[in-house]
């Protein structure tokens, strides 16, 4: 997976594109990081060779306070959807906010309340538990079914 900042996107779109595509013709899965807190095009955004978008976590860290953040979140989730592209929610690190995301609809979380960073013998033990410690964030209504898929 290979992860571009929405600036480097924006900023040389004609030059990035084709570079984009022969990443992905190579098999390789690609997610725009930070989206909207760059020169978004949306009109771009649908030509660009991509798998995914990533919600920068400014987003999410003010989504509690500030009711406009949590507006955008919910919309760049609900976008990426509609795009049938994957959604990844950067810096969940509270139950709240993974509670928050659950609500939207956004899949893919990203953040110190899933785990912080491990070695990769410990995330293959912790991705074999039963029931990860991020599960109980979710509460009873909101556990999701057992997923082994991707962002596409």
């Amino acid at each position: 997976k290979v992860e571009v900042t929405e600036s480097a996107v924006m900023d040389f779109p004609d030059a990035v594109s084709p570079i984009l595509q022969e990443i992905r013709d190579a098999g390789v899965r690609i997610l725009l990081d930070d989206f909207g807190t760059g020169t978004s095009s949306l009109a771009r955004l649908v030509d660009f060779p991509i798998h995914g978008l990533k919600i920068d976590r400014l987003f999410v860290q003010q989504m509690d306070r500030l009711p406009r953040f949590g507006a955008v979140v919910e919309t760049v989730a609900r976008l990426g959807a509609h795009l049938g592209l994957g959604v990844v929610a950067e810096g969940v690190e509270t139950p709240e906010q993974c509670r928050a995301m659950a609500r939207i609809g956004c899949e893919f979380l990203q953040g110190y309340a899933l785990s912080r960073p491990l070695p990769p013998a410990k995330v293959a033990a912790l991705l074999a538990m039963s029931s990860p410690p991020w599960v109980d964030a979710l509460g009873p209504a909101e556990k999701p079914a057992p997923r082994t898929a991707r962002p596409e």
